[in-house]
């Protein structure tokens, strides 16, 4: 079965969608490949004794999102005969539809991060998630995609997992502005787009020269002011400054600088731990995302507008209450969470942030 640590799926309940779900899980638990796994052979077989039945079953209900009885691995002994029992078992399938699925769209330009994955976790059984993941900066440059084949993508993938029935889409940060534009997308190609969260995400996202400009001013200029202060007048408040930028921020504004980055990433990777490499990755990640997701937004977003209900999940950072969404979604409610955008996926505001989004969910139908 699969470890606790991922969070359950439910892909509707068409034959092969099962198989694939438990085939999977069985090979995990048995550690066996899972071409080896025949769907006609008893489990006992393959050594999964008593208590290893009982915890598989109560696996896979968490899984699919109901509760089985314990005896329900005793009673269907193999892949085939589990299969068929929950095919048939109607009242399953109409508590697993209480618990629809949202695909995921992690921040950081797709990639996923130790805290929300630690919400996704935490949303068990309430909220269903699905990752989608959209490669990496290396393959994006190497194919130079543009937004629509990133939005592609998504939607392939998507229609792989679900391709019927309403669609529920959630990105966080730059996720976001992903999970906006497949389902702007998927709308336009007459899917029922049924809710789409924004967990702090900006519709028009804030240049690097503008973040250049605020650093500095937040970095360089305000305690120079302070300190001047403090020199004619002998008090002044003690200010901290939070550094924003790291060096290769400033580095990527110069010419020649973004294709030096790139090298240096390129040759960094095979030389140097993952973990030193790490910071560069994700800064070259975001902003190659920013300058796609520029272009297709200035084209597509302000010509049309998503009309599904969106919900802004909006942090207490500085800025308009909307983000510049209100210009862009017919139906858009903002939901204030507690934190930061960092502290609103940590402990203490998570918990909050979970039970607002499975509220949100809840109110636009199963």
């Amino acid at each position: 079965m699969a470890s606790s640590e991922q969070p359950p799926l439910f892909r509707g309940w068409g034959e092969a969608a099962l198989r694939d779900i438990l085939n999977n899980d069985f090979a995990a638990r048995l550690g066996i490949d899972r071409s080896l796994i025949d769907p006609d052979k008893n489990f006992s077989e393959y050594g999964l004794d008593s208590v290893d039945a009982v915890i598989a079953t109560d696996s896979i209900g968490k899984r699919l999102g109901f509760e089985l009885p314990p005896e329900f691995l005793f009673e269907n002994q193999t892949l085939n005969a589990i299969i068929r029992a929950l095919l048939s078992d109607d009242s399953s399938k109409e508590q697993a539809t209480e618990i629809p699925e949202i695909f995921l769209f992690p921040g950081a330009g797709g990639r996923d991060s130790p805290s929300l994955a630690r919400m996704r976790v935490q949303s068990e059984p309430k909220l269903v998630f699905e990752v989608v993941r959209l490669g990496d900066w290396l393959d994006w440059v190497g194919h130079r995609l543009e937004f629509d084949e990133l939005i592609s993508r998504a939607c392939d993938f998507i229609d792989k997992q679900q391709s019927k029935g309403p669609v529920r889409l959630s990105g966080y940060s730059q996720g976001g502005q992903l999970a906006f534009a497949t389902a702007w997308t998927l709308q336009r190609a007459g899917r029922d787009v049924r809710y789409v969260g924004l967990l702090d995400s900006r519709a028009e996202m804030m240049s690097l020269t503008a973040k250049a400009r605020d650093s500095f001013k937040l970095n360089v200029l305000k305690p120079a002011m302070q300190q001047l202060a403090r020199v004619f007048s002998g008090s002044a408040a003690d200010f901290e400054p939070r550094p924003k930028f790291r060096p290769h921020d400033w580095l990527w504004l110069l010419p020649g600088g973004r294709p030096l980055i790139i090298f240096l990433a390129r040759i960094g990777r095979p030389l140097f731990p993952a973990r030193q490499n790490v910071k560069l990755d994700d800064f070259i990640q975001m902003r190659i995302f920013v300058k796609l997701w520029d272009s297709w937004f200035i084209k597509n977003a302000e010509a049309n507008m998503l009309h599904a209900p969106v919900f802004l999940f909006r942090s207490e950072e500085p800025g308009s209450p909307a983000l510049g969404w209100e210009n862009y979604c017919s139906n858009l409610r903002i939901v204030s969470v507690a934190g930061n955008h960092i502290t609103m996926l940590q402990p203490g505001n998570v918990e909050k942030l979970i039970a607002q989004v499975a509220h949100a969910v809840s109110s636009t139908g199963v």
